[in-house]
């Protein structure tokens, strides 16, 4: 079921086209330092060794020690570059939790895991790069806590990497995978799509649609959403979603129109009129509020036979069509 509650529901989850291009610009980001960090530590043959050879050797020095090129990439360089390209794929991983809450599931653990390589890499860089830090750790911890934290500091980081990239490649199809609970939403969408006939018809709708949902003007996006089912001169069932519509809509012009009635006598200090309108309108509510029934005239279809006749050489031109008019008495209304 589509309702104007229904969209204003749905609404933080709706379409954003600023996430895709975010992601894939992160995603390139992220990229870069994760797969030199990955070829580097790890022996692949050429591939490894051209890629190191390409690095700048640089060298730091800290309180007396000096540190080469290997230490200086892949302790202190690529790893900090790491986290803080990952920083920008958490923030938009669980952006994307905010506005869709069932990303939590995913986004939560990203988010727990980052924090502790956080910590991690930190007390590493420490514990190579500060002396005094690394003597007070080696007389409190154990030789095989050191251990486990250099696997840690190479394998989850390189892990981190993996799932926020994941999350990314997520986010580059967030605008067509939507919510399945709104599904409906997306169906008359893409119903209203097909019936288009013009790619400029198509293109200006879907421009329309995600204006539309990001500004909450409900009444013109329900309006396109069943415009399939609010087709002049159809017979066919209509859906319930789209009567619902109807009839609210329906209700809201009569109602404009009635307004425009009670102004035009106002105006003209006819309130004479203004009463007796008020109270046949209100006498007809209260009938069927008490349960009066609406009588509709009688349908019977034409039962003459049918005459083919053959189409003219020649039609006769359609006559211009009559000019709108732009008053009305209150009795054609």
């Amino acid at each position: 079921m589509v309702s104007i509650e229904r969209l204003e529901m749905s609404q933080p989850t709706r379409p954003r086209h600023w996430i895709p291009v975010y992601c894939f610009i992160v995603l390139l980001l992220c990229l870069v330092p994760s797969l030199t960090y990955f070829l580097v530590s790890f022996d692949f043959g050429d591939i490894s060794r051209n890629v190191y050879d390409t690095l700048p050797n640089l060298q730091l020095t800290v309180g007396g020690m000096v540190y080469g090129k290997e230490a200086v990439w892949l302790i202190l360089i690529l790893p900090v570059a790491m986290i803080v390209t990952n920083l920008f794929a958490l923030i938009v991983a669980c952006r994307m939790a905010v506005f869709r809450h069932a990303y939590w599931w995913y986004a939560i653990w990203v988010l727990l895991g980052f924090i502790g390589m956080a910590v991690v890499v930190t007390f590493y860089e420490l514990l190579l790069f500060i002396p005094a830090f690394a003597e007070n750790m080696t007389r409190m911890l154990p030789a095989q806590f050191f251990e486990i934290i250099g696997y840690v500091f190479v394998y989850g980081n390189l892990g981190l990497s993996a799932a926020l990239m994941i999350s990314l490649i997520f986010g580059l199809f967030y605008c067509v995978n939507y919510p399945c609970k709104y599904e409906r939403i997306y169906q008359l969408r893409k119903r209203h799509l097909k019936a288009l006939r013009t790619p400029e018809a198509r293109k200006a709708y879907r421009k329309r649609f995600y204006n539309d949902y990001k500004r909450g003007k409900w009444i013109s996006m329900m309006l396109d959403l069943h415009a399939e089912s609010l087709k002049a001169g159809s017979r066919e069932r209509m859906d319930q979603d789209a009567y619902d519509f109807l009839v609210y809509y329906s209700c809201l012009c009569d109602a404009n129109v009635k307004k425009a009635v009670f102004d035009e006598y106002a105006r003209n200090g006819r309130y004479l009129e203004c009463r007796t309108l008020f109270h046949e309108i209100q006498a007809k509510s209260e009938a069927v509020d008490a349960g009066a029934k609406v009588r509709l005239p009688t349908y019977v279809p034409s039962s003459e036979p049918t005459i083919k006749r053959r189409p003219k050489a020649a039609p006769a031109p359609a006559p211009a069509p009559a000019p709108k008019r732009k008053h009305y008495s209150p009795e054609e209304i």
